[in-house]
């Protein structure tokens, strides 16, 4: 992107600390350093700060790696794109005043804000360890992973909700990781305080985004981000979002029309207090996910403890063993939705119900075999040949 900068003459050559003109390069390249012949990169300066490369660039504005001057620390720059009659710069000014009122680990830190020659800049915390994309792209979330980085990520939701803040685009891409793995929820900029989301637009990613949204049939309260953060946990866990399609409107649709495709069925080796979690989550009814985020941290939790314990082996249950056993196909039951707390105490109670039904399937067998033998049998006399 375009924006007002000032030249910076001289650059020291972090090999030999040799100061390299650069008045004739452009900025954001590199030359060779005369003395040792290292690359020497060309800052743009802005203010106090030194721009030293571009790390992102969406819609709304541009993030670089930057260095202030002042004190001496490694920053994140963004600068928003001019354009809209000032809507950008706007927009820049809402995602400062979020992120300076959640004060919370879990949201990345604002340093400064500012404006150079008319362009405007918010000076933030740089966090080296990537975004939750990339993670999933390589390959490199576990279960037990993605749980912790979603409760990292409702923790954050829930400081924003305290002060009256819904984020309103919560996606893989908005979720950042410190070096010591902690993860930080970034991108204010479609925020809106709850006393200003009147309006009738539609925000946010198609793959994140929640059924009322789409459906603009009332208002949009802090479970639409709870929704979303359901859908980014999906993804985490199986490597795709809930809803696909090769047009955006088939992508709103699908999630208008269908549940989301069950955890387990997807993939066996998760366990179904994630898979309760999530398909809670995903409700298309915002009433029936989570009351709220004390709740949703709650259950996370719970999923998360299951996911620590070990690898998930599903075991066939009673009434399928005897179906098993008896070589008859069962039409399986339902599967109907449960509320969270519903599903933990069924999922607690499983193991009592297989151990209790044991000794009625042996008797069962016992039974079955009997009745062969003298079935058997009886066929054996009526044809004339004596049992052996």
């Amino acid at each position: 992107m375009q924006f007002e900068a000032d030249r910076v003459p001289r650059v020291k050559c972090i090999r030999c600390t040799h100061e390299v003109d650069v008045r004739q390069a452009k900025p954001f390249t590199s030359v060779e350093c005369p003395k040792c012949g290292a690359p020497v990169q060309v800052p743009a300066k802005m203010g106090t700060m030194l721009l030293l490369k571009l790390l992102g660039q969406g819609s709304t504005g541009a993030v670089y790696k930057g260095r202030d001057t002042v004190l001496s620390r490694s920053v994140a720059v963004k600068i928003i794109t001019k354009a809209d009659g000032g809507e950008r710069e706007r927009m820049l000014m809402s995602e400062a005043r979020a992120l300076a009122a959640v004060n919370h680990p879990n949201v990345l830190r604002i340093h400064n804000v500012g404006e150079h020659k008319g362009q405007p800049y918010i000076e933030m915390e740089l966090l080296r360890g990537g975004n939750v994309r990339q993670l999933i792209e390589n390959g490199e979330l576990t279960e037990a992973r993605s749980l912790e980085i979603a409760l990292d990520a409702a923790r954050a939701l829930q400081a924003a909700q305290r002060v009256g803040l819904n984020h309103r685009d919560v996606k893989p891409e908005n979720i950042l990781l410190d070096r010591d793995g902690s993860a930080k929820l970034v991108d204010f900029g479609v925020a809106r305080f709850r006393k200003q989301a009147a309006d009738k637009l539609v925000v946010g990613t198609p793959y994140y985004v929640a059924p009322e949204v789409v459906q603009q049939k009332g208002p949009v309260d802090f479970r639409a981000d709870l929704y979303s953060l359901g859908c980014t946990l999906y993804h985490m866990l199986i490597g795709t979002p809930p809803f696909e399609s090769k047009t955006v409107t088939g992508v709103y649709m699908a999630r208008l029309k269908q549940d989301a495709p069950y955890l387990c069925d997807v993939d066996s080796s998760i366990h179904p207090e994630t898979a309760a979690v999530v398909e809670r989550m995903l409700q298309r009814a915002p009433d029936d996910r989570q009351e709220d985020y004390a709740q949703l941290v709650a259950d996370l939790e719970w999923a998360l403890d299951a996911a620590k314990a070990g690898p998930y082996n599903p075991e066939p249950s009673a009434h399928e063993a005897l179906s098993q056993a008896l070589d008859v196909p069962v039409d399986p039951a339902p599967r109907r939705t449960a509320t969270t707390h519903q599903s933990k105490a069924r999922l607690k109670s499983r193991g009592k119900t297989s151990t209790s039904l044991a000794p009625f399937i042996l008797v069962a067998l016992g039974l079955i075999t009997l009745i062969a033998l003298v079935v058997f049998f009886i066929i054996r006399l009526s044809n004339g040949t004596p049992p052996e």
